[in-house]
Parts: C-alpha cells; structure tokens; sequence
C-alpha cells in the first residue's frame, strides 16, 4: 500500500513537474518573441525571464516540500513504518537469529 502511495505521488510530482518546465519554456518563449518583435527590450525580456524562472524555482520548491510533507503526514497516519524503522527491526532480527544459533549449540553440547 505505501509503495502505491509513493509511486502515486512521485507520479503526480513528476507530471507537475513537467507541466512547469513545459510553462517555463513557454513563458521565455513569449518573451523572446516580444524581444525580436522590438515590443520590450533585450535586457528587460532577460530580466523578466530571470525573475520568471527564479519565482518558477520557487514554488516548485515549495510544491516538492508539500508533496513530501503530505506523503509523510499520509504514512504516518497509516501507520506505515518507516525505512529506518524496517531497518532496526531486520537487525533485530539478525540479532536474535544469531543468538538463537548459538543457544541451540549449547543446548546440543
């Protein structure tokens, strides 16, 4: 479940993703038009492109940050462990493995 979980939000992220470099994209492409049309000049269509593009990194930030704070919120409330917590119980359970070995050997002897 928690593996669908994940896969269904790296999904949506990477889709979103795509749509804002795809918006960006376009974005600088108008306003390289506006520059050749003569309707703005070059260092006002960089400046813009420059300011467009640092907001854009901004919120996909801030999108990325959210999607990962809820996929967090989500496992948490499913109750879902987490990799770290997976891990300390397999070696736990190494652990008592080994111990369990080495108990049958002395009850053999």
């Amino acid at each position: 479940m928690a593996e669908n979980i994940s896969e269904y939000a790296r999904k949506v992220l990477d889709e979103s993703r795509s749509a804002v470099q795809k918006a960006e994209k376009d974005l600088s492409g108008f306003v390289k038009r506006f520059v050749e049309n003569g309707k703005i000049a070059p260092v006002d269509g960089e400046r813009i492109i420059s300011k467009l593009s640092t907001r854009i990194r901004k919120r996909r930030e801030e999108f990325e940050r959210l999607i990962d704070d809820g996929s967090r919120w989500t496992l948490e409330k499913i109750n879902v462990p987490t990799h770290a917590e997976v891990e300390k119980l397999s070696n736990r359970i190494d652990a008592l493995s080994k111990r369990i070995g080495r108990l049958k050997k002395e009850l053999a002897a």
